[in-house]
């Protein structure tokens, strides 16, 4: 008799039920003329991510150390005189370059015209008229006697009285027509000079040589006629 060995057991079913996964079928592909291969489309959201975490790991790496910085017993020291000492500076830049640029606009203003047009600018203009009190001639700054001209350009009117080549005074003759106003000394009928007095009572000019009360001319040079006639000797001689 042929005693079956129990060590060992087949079982014909297993000990623990397992179930078959299912399998995709494959889905069919058709393919019209030449294709391209398009890239994966799973490594895309993997690259974006990794920009992103670097962009915000870089952000935030300044903003971590401006925190600390401040945070540091320093700063908090340093920060109020840093401030103080940055406003004045800032506020004697501002005062020091608004009347800077100003004068370094009217430098270019002024560099930028040539010499030509600076010339033809001050020959455009008109040159400046004499009042109506002095001479009409060019550079005469004599008072105007009449017509608009003073006495050495013959600013004056000839005495009425015939054969007569003195100047008029008053009244169209001169003074030794009657011409002038009378002397305002007391009983004094000579004709006054200047002042409203006459030669004898202090009217006119006096010679220039120190202690001569004579009379002096302008066509003297404002001396008396013989002191005139000493220096016109002495010039000769």
């Amino acid at each position: 008799m042929v005693v079956p060995d129990t060590s060992l057991v087949a079982y014909h079913l297993p000990l623990f039920p397992f179930r078959a996964l299912p399998v995709a079928k494959p889905r069919p592909t058709f393919i019209v003329g030449p294709t391209v291969s398009s890239p994966p489309s799973f490594r895309l959201p993997s690259i974006t991510r990794m920009y992103q975490g670097e962009a915000s790991e870089n952000s935030s790496a300044p903003a971590n150390q401006d925190t600390r910085h401040k945070a540091a017993l320093s700063f908090i020291l340093s920060s109020d005189s840093e401030s103080d000492a940055d406003e004045p500076r800032a506020r004697k830049r501002d005062l020091i370059s608004d009347p800077t640029v100003a004068k370094r606009r009217r430098s270019v203003t002024g560099t930028s015209q040539s010499p030509t047009a600076l010339a033809a600018a001050s020959a455009s203009k008109p040159a400046a008229k004499k009042g109506s009190k002095f001479c009409f001639v060019e550079g005469c700054t004599s008072r105007a006697k009449h017509a608009k001209r003073c006495w050495k350009h013959g600013g004056w009117v000839r005495c009425k009285v015939p054969d007569c080549t003195n100047r008029a005074k008053s009244k169209g003759v001169c003074w030794s027509h009657g011409g002038g106003t009378a002397c305002s000394f007391e009983s004094c009928d000579t004709i006054a000079v200047s002042n409203g007095f006459c030669w004898a009572h202090g009217g006119g000019k006096r010679c220039q040589v120190p202690n001569c009360s004579k009379p002096a001319y302008e066509r003297t040079q404002n001396y008396c006629q013989t002191h005139y006639e000493e220096f016109a000797d002495s010039k000769a001689s």
